[in-house]
């Protein structure tokens, strides 16, 4: 999704630390990475010294992104096409519950991404911090998607669209359930916008993808010491970095999440 917002405000390419699509990291605006929590092809530092000055850092409430990447591992294993199903609740309990991969390795794994990425600069204009609930959320998406774009466009060579697009491109990439189908949007998303004297074409149609609507369960069960325990990493963190207050708000947005969530015993779960 982020990869075709950059590309959507900037018209210029995105790739990641795979390189995936054969781009090379010359002509791209920005790469994804997941590192330190995966290092593609054992060459992260070595890309970073190279090309990066600059990061901007998305982060997710645990509570959904592990989920999220349950979710993921389930298609994978029963072949499924990506984002397309969410695997049953007695799945999910086996996963969270693993000790080789489950919640508790999944949440020291989110600390350390944090730990890496707030330490990593000491020029705090150099990383950009959001988070993906401010992104995706009617309220914020737009305002959100222009901070994205005014980071990426003070980059040299970099001239993002007219901030008064952001608010379409934002419909269009991000908030494109919301819609009830691509041919009554068609007309109205389906718009010509200025890149750099260039005509990006930003299709509706061509966005919409049924198979990111995801069936199954949409709420996980969580037990009241694995609420506890996101909370304890949410207060490490903002005692770590309790100068930087847009991180501090992210956290304490989470942990309001998990305190007024209610627990669930694993054997209540159907």
């Amino acid at each position: 999704m982020t990869w075709s917002l950059v590309e959507a405000m900037t018209g210029i390419r995105t790739t990641d630390d795979y390189d995936t699509h054969d781009r090379g990291y010359e002509r791209v605006v920005a790469v994804k990475t997941h590192y330190p929590v995966k290092d593609a092809f054992n060459s992260w530092q070595e890309l970073d010294e190279r090309y990066f000055q600059r990061a901007m850092v998305i982060f997710r409430n645990p509570m959904n992104a592990v989920p999220s990447y349950f979710n993921l591992q389930y298609e994978h294993i029963h072949n499924l096409p990506n984002h397309s199903t969410r695997g049953p609740n007695k799945d999910w309990l086996e996963y969270r519950n693993n000790e080789e991969f489950g919640l508790d390795v999944q949440l020291k794994n989110y600390e350390s991404f944090a730990d890496y990425w707030m330490k990593k600069y000491d020029d705090r204009s150099n990383l950009l911090l959001l988070s993906y609930e401010d992104l995706t959320s009617q309220d914020h998406g737009p305002a959100t998607a222009q901070q994205i774009a005014d980071y990426l466009g003070e980059t040299e060579g970099v001239e993002p669209i007219d901030s008064k697009s952001i608010q379409c491109i934002w419909e269009t990439v991000v908030n494109y359930k919301n819609h009830p189908s691509p041919a009554t949007q068609q007309e109205e998303v389906d718009t010509k916008v200025e890149v750099k004297n260039r005509k990006l074409r930003v299709s509706f149609a061509e966005r919409y993808d049924p198979a990111s609507e995801r069936s199954g369960p949409k709420i996980r069960p969580y037990t009241a010491e694995n609420l506890q325990a996101m909370i304890d990493m949410f207060n490490r963190l903002i005692t770590k970095y309790s100068h930087d207050e847009e991180f501090v708000s992210i956290m304490e947005s989470y942990i309001k999440k998990a305190e007024s969530t209610e627990p669930i015993d694993d054997s209540d779960v159907e």
